[in-house]
């Protein structure tokens, strides 16, 4: 039996295999005929095939095996999330430590989705991520500074939408807006560059742009807004956060060079978010910057980029925090 290349896979290796997934997968490999490409079925997995199949996976190294988007989709739901529930309930941790629960498993989610083939229906694995960490943001008290200590700094794509989802979260609790509200900022900020899926491997490491390469980024905000919009199951906030998330306060940015109020407060709340954490994390061509650091600079160096009400009341809540 084979799927072909139509459908979408993602490598992977035998310490994918999970004991704690009743419901099991199938895995496949890679077949290729000519300019054919399919994916053959190699095994099904359960749980109580685990030591076989680990066996076989490790002896067979030349091999390289698949799981279909849809087992990955149902993995993080049935499994990786349940798991996640359960210890949520059992331990009933502080909201930093919930947090930290979550947070690799967004990460690790969004990476799948831009890393391999996979469609954007891979998104929908995030759904009920909001149910977790809204209540957490809404009622619990979190220093921004101990959320910023949290998120690693690696600089990738995976990791800056992770981390704007989550500083997204916190400006929302600090401007006292509903659950609802806080469930829009979060998948906003998280899905706020999904448009660079398509960039070419190098393009935001290098040190100088040309013009076709600011052309191409540019479009990023735009092509992210379609693909969301398309999927017909994300509201008016998100599609409009993710794509003014580069204009700026003074009419100068893109793609629609928005002015001041024209801009929605969540592309607005996006716009300070993006920068901070593209400050605060690594680039090939320059160190990480501390918190405080790049929020002095986003003050007192970038004139008209922001909404100063905004902004004063991030610099409110951190220096009251």
């Amino acid at each position: 039996m084979a799927d072909s290349i139509e459908h979408y896979f993602k490598p992977i290796t035998h310490t994918f295999l999970d004991k704690d997934w009743k419901e099991g997968f199938t895995v496949y490999y890679k077949s290729t005929d000519g300019s054919q490409v399919h994916y053959l079925v190699f095994a099904q997995y359960l749980p109580e095939d685990y030591s076989r199949l680990e066996k076989i996976m490790k002896e067979t190294d030349r091999q390289e095996f698949f799981i279909h988007e849809n087992d990955l989709i149902r993995y993080y739901r049935q499994c990786v999330l349940v798991r996640l529930r359960e210890q949520i309930q059992a331990k009933n941790p502080k909201p930093l430590e919930t947090i930290g629960l979550i947070y690799p498993i967004v990460r690790r989610i969004m990476g799948d989705y831009l890393e391999y083939d996979t469609s954007p229906r891979m998104l929908r694995a995030l759904d009920e991520l909001p149910d977790f960490l809204c209540p957490v943001f809404k009622h619990g008290n979190i220093p921004f500074p101990a959320l910023a200590g949290l998120t690693l700094k690696d600089g990738s794509i995976e990791t800056h939408c992770a981390n704007v989802g989550l500083y997204a979260l916190y400006y929302g609790r600090i401007l006292d807006v509903t659950e609802s509200e806080l469930r829009d900022l979060f998948l906003g900020g998280l899905f706020s560059d999904l448009g660079k899926k398509d960039f070419p491997p190098g393009l935001e490491s290098k040190s100088k742009l040309e013009q076709v390469d600011w052309s191409l980024i540019r479009k990023h905000p735009s092509s992210a807004k379609k693909m969301l919009n398309d999927m017909k199951c994300y509201s008016e906030n998100i599609l409009r956060m993710v794509v003014e998330h580069h204009e700026n306060f003074d009419g100068s940015g893109y793609p629609f060079g928005l002015e001041g109020d024209k801009i929605s407060l969540y592309g607005r709340i996006a716009r300070i978010l993006d920068v901070f954490d593209a400050m605060t994390c690594e680039r090939p061509f320059r160190p990480p910057v501390k918190t405080i650091e790049a929020l002095t600079q986003i003050k007192d160096s970038m004139e008209g980029h922001f909404d100063p009400r905004l902004l004063t009341a991030l610099f409110k809540s951190f220096t009251t925090s």
